[in-house]
């Protein structure tokens, strides 16, 4: 994605656990960032929760926090589809500064397939 110019070129691995209507887990995230005059690689870790509610295509809201930044949390919403075995969710992938603000965020839709 772009967003003010930077384009992240990425990899991100999300792997989760469900127990009831109880989602954990970890994710990772590895690439580069390029504003066309200099290219910066990034690494970052952290976990991912949430909730799956029930019923078919239930809604599904996920949180990921990175270890450097434990109080910021990045939400994604939205639904499982019990058709296709698939979970399309929206929010954003956030770079941050080294205080955790955040000082990129791209808009993400992540597709996960069972």
């Amino acid at each position: 994605g772009v967003t003010q110019g930077v384009t992240l070129n990425s990899t991100f691995t999300l792997t989760l656990s469900q127990n009831g209507g109880a989602l954990s887990g970890t994710y990772g995230l590895s690439g580069t960032l390029d504003d066309g005059t200099s290219t910066v690689q990034i690494v970052g870790t952290g976990t991912a929760s949430g909730t799956i509610a029930t019923g078919n295509n239930p809604s599904v809201n996920i949180t990921i926090k990175t270890n450097g930044c434990p109080n910021h949390g990045s939400a994604f919403s939205g639904a499982y589809d019990s058709t296709n075995h698939r979970i399309t969710m929206t929010g954003p992938v956030d770079m941050l500064r080294d205080d955790c603000t955040v000082a990129l965020s791209y808009a993400t839709t992540i597709i996960l397939n069972r």
